[in-house]
Parts: structure tokens; sequence; C-alpha cells
């Protein structure tokens, strides 16, 4: 175990894997390779943008709008969203035995995702 004495607070540790050994790194040249970083990288998108070249809206094919009428709903089916859904099988069966409905229990167990 290293004595307090010998910790070095301005200096960071990283192990080499091939040498498996420690190698000091000066904690200001650490934190200066980090900033020389960031710093370049805003530099590279501040001069990447075009200033000049305004946002328009391209037309969208009829291939994309068959598309995207396939896959939306349409207002036919989205009639399940007006049951008004329990998810409680105790209350569900309160409100069923109420009104003198039949109840339909779908129980599963695991993730809705199938993601187990």
């Amino acid at each position: 175990m290293k004595a307090l004495s010998d910790m070095s607070l301005y200096s960071v540790t990283t192990q080499k894997s091939d040498l498996n050994t420690a190698q000091e790194i000066p904690v200001k040249k650490f934190v200066f390779a980090n900033m020389a970083t960031v710093l370049l990288l805003a530099v590279g998108i501040a001069l990447g943008a075009d200033k000049n070249q305004s946002l328009e809206m391209r037309s969208l094919s009829a291939d994309y709008a068959k598309c995207h009428d396939d896959i939306c709903l349409k207002p036919g089916e989205q009639s399940y969203q007006n049951i008004p859904w329990r998810t409680s099988i105790l209350q569900g069966m309160v409100d069923g035995q109420k009104s003198d409905k039949p109840i339909m229990i779908l129980l599963m167990n695991g993730h809705p995702l199938g993601c187990t």
C-alpha cells in the first residue's frame, strides 16, 4: 500500500495493457489535451456550417406519400383507443359485473416486447 505522501495530486495514473506498468500523466497535460480536442472540434463545426444556405423543404415523391398513407392508422383502425381498458384485473371484474358485460383478461409474464 502506498503511503499518503507518495500519492501525487497533480498526476493521473493510467495502465498500459501491454507492459502492465502504471504510467503517470501530469494533469495539466491531460486537461490541455482534452481542451485542445474540444476547441478543434468546435472550430471544425463552425467552419463546416454554411450560413448562407437556407433550409428548404424538398417535395415528397408520390411513392413516399403512398407509403406514409399505408403506415399511418386510419380513423377506423383507432377504435381500440375508445375502449376503457383497465390495468387492474380486480377493477375490470368489478366494472364488468356492475355493467353486466363480459370481460377479457389478457395476462402475460415477462417484458411486453419479448425481451426477457
